[in-house]
C-alpha cells in the first residue's frame, strides 16, 4: 500500500491573527485535533505506493505524503470523523474513525519479504497414531503452509510459486492422524530463512504430544454448521493454528510454551449455502474455553455500481462493549479493497459508499466496471480492544463478527 502524508497546514486555523490594537491582538483561532498514523515496515511489509486522507463527510480527498513511516495531518476545528486510504501490492485500504476511537492508528501493508526453493528435512514418527506430517512457517503476519504430508519423515521444498517468509522465522512441525488432527508438535523459533538453503529440523519426540482443549459456542442458529478453531500465539505474534475438526483445538507440550506466549479460540456458524456467518474469537493467557455468538445480519448486496454502496441494518445485541465496526470487502480479478469504518465515525447502521479514488490520484486502482465478477462481504463488529489491521490477534483478545458475503458484476 502506498503511504500519504497530508500535513493540512493551518486547517480551519490560518488568518486573522487578531483585532486589537498593537501588541494585542485577539484570540488565537481554534485548533483542530492532529492525526498521526504510523506505517510499520516490520517483516519487510512496503510502504503504500499512494496514500489519501479526508475528514468530516469524507466528500472530498487530498493526497499526502509519508515522512519516515509516519502519516500526519490536521483536521478543521470541531471536526473529529477523519479517514486515511492507501494502495499497495493490489490491495486497497480504507479506515474511517473518529478522535474518540483513536488519534494514532497502527496501518500498513502486508509483508512481501519471501523465500523460495527452501528445504525442510522432518521426522514426527515418535508421536503415537501420527501417519502424516505438516510444517507452518510463519514471521507475523506473513505465513506459509506445507499442507498435510502423506509421511512421518521426509522433505519438503517450497519451490515457485510457492514461498515462505523470509527472515527470522517461527516454524511448526505437526504431527497429524489420518484425520488431520494434531496429535505432536514441536516450535522452532526465530529461525534465520532465506532461498535456496535446506534446514534440518530436530526430530518431535515422544514427550511433544498435544492435548486437546475442547471449546463451545453458544447462540448458534438453529441448522447452520460450526467450524472452530484454536490455538497459540507466540510472543512475539506469530499465529499457529491447531484445530482437530471436532469442538476442539490441540495446545502443545508445556516444554513448547514460553512466557509471553498466549492461545486464541473462536467458532464460525454458517448456512448451507454460505450467504452469512456470525463467529467469534478471543485470546487469553490460558486456553479459552468457550465463545457466544450473535444473530445473523442478514444482507442481499449491494446494487451494482461503479462507486456501490453498502447498506447496514442490524439490531443484534453484542455482548463484548467494544468498539463497533463496519467493513467492507471487494474482490475482483487480483485485486481487493477494504474499508473499515467505526461507528463513532459513521453512526449506526450506516450506508457506506465506496470513493473511487482514481480521481484523487491515478496510483488508485480504478473500481471494477464493465461486467467484471465481484466478490464482496458486509460485517457487523463488536471488538477490544481495537484491531485495525487484524495482521495478530492481541492479547486479552474478544471480537464478535457477523455478516453477508456474495457477489455481483459491475456495470
Amino acid at each position: 500500500m502506498t503511504l500519504l502524508l497530508c500535513i493540512v497546514a493551518g486547517c480551519g486555523g490560518g488568518g486573522g491573527g487578531g483585532t486589537g490594537g498593537s501588541g494585542g491582538g485577539g484570540n488565537p483561532p481554534p485548533a483542530g485535533t492532529t492525526i498521526s498514523a504510523t506505517f510499520s515496515n516490520a517483516n519487510g511489509a512496503p510502504m503504500p505506493n499512494v496514500i489519501a486522507t479526508s475528514s468530516g463527510t469524507f466528500s472530498g480527498w487530498t493526497v499526502a505524503t509519508l515522512s519516515g513511516g509516519t502519516l500526519q495531518y490536521t483536521l478543521p476545528p470541531g471536526v473529529t470523523q477523519y479517514a486515511i486510504a492507501y494502495y499497495c501490492q493490489n490491495n486497497e485500504t480504507i479506515f474511517e474513525a473518529s478522535t474518540s476511537d483513536t488519534v494514532k492508528p497502527s496501518l500498513g501493508c502486508f509483508p512481501n519479504n519471501t523465500a523460495t526453493n527452501v528445504t525442510f528435512s522432518y521426522d514426527v514418527h515418535n508421536i503415537a497414531g501420527a501417519t502424516q506430517a505438516r510444517i507452518d512457517v510463519v514471521n507475523g503476519s506473513n505465513a506459509a503452509t506445507s499442507g498435510a504430508q502423506a509421511s512421518v519423515t521426509g522433505n519438503y521444498t517450497f519451490a515457485p510459486p510457492f514461498s515462505v517468509p523470509a527472515g527470522n522465522d517461527d516454524i511448526m512441525v505437526k504431527a497429524l492422524d489420518n484425520s488431520g488432527d494434531v496429535l505432536g508438535a514441536h516450535i522452532f523459533r526465530a529461525q534465520s530463512i532465506s532461498s535456496g538453503n535446506t534446514y534440518p529440523l530436530t526430530p518431535l519426540s515422544s514427550s511433544e504430544t498435544t492435548t486437546l482443549q475442547s471449546v463451545g459456542a453458544s447462540n448458534a442458529p438453529s441448522g447452520w454448521t460450526l467450524t472452530y478453531l484454536g490455538g497459540i500465539i507466540l510472543a512475539d505474534g506469530s499465529r499457529f493454528f491447531m484445530p482437530d475438526f471436532s469442538g476442539s483445538y490441540a495446545i502443545p507440550a508445556a516444554s513448547q510454551v514460553q512466557p509471553g506466549d498466549y492461545f486464541f479460540a473462536g467458532a464460525q456458524a454458517s448456512p448451507a449455502n454460505n450467504s452469512s456467518l456470525t463467529a467469534a474469537v478471543v485470546t487469553a493467557n490460558a486456553p479459552p474455553a468457550s465463545v457466544s455468538l450473535v444473530a445473523p445480519f442478514s444482507y442481499v448486496g449491494p446494487t451494482p455500481a461503479d462507486d456501490p454502496a453498502f447498506a447496514f441494518s442490524y439490531s443484534g445485541a453484542f455482548s463484548v462493549n467494544g468498539t463497533i465496526v463496519y467493513q467492507v470487502s471487494m474482490q475482483w480479478g487480483t485485486n481487493s479493497l477494504g474499508v473499515t469504518a467505526t461507528k463513532s465515525a459513521v453512526g449506526s447502521n450506516p450506508s457506506i459508499k465506496v470513493p473511487n479514488l482514481a480521481a484523487t490520484s491515478s496510483l488508485f486502482p480504478n473500481l471494477p466496471s464493465g461486467g467484471v465478477n465481484v466478490n464482496w462481504t458486509a460485517y457487523v463488529v463488536d471488538e477490544t480492544p481495537l484491531d485495525l489491521t487484524g495482521a495478530v490477534l492481541p492479547p486479552n483478545f474478544s471480537t464478535q463478527i457477523t455478516g453477508a458475503v456474495g457477489a455481483y458484476t459491475a456495470p
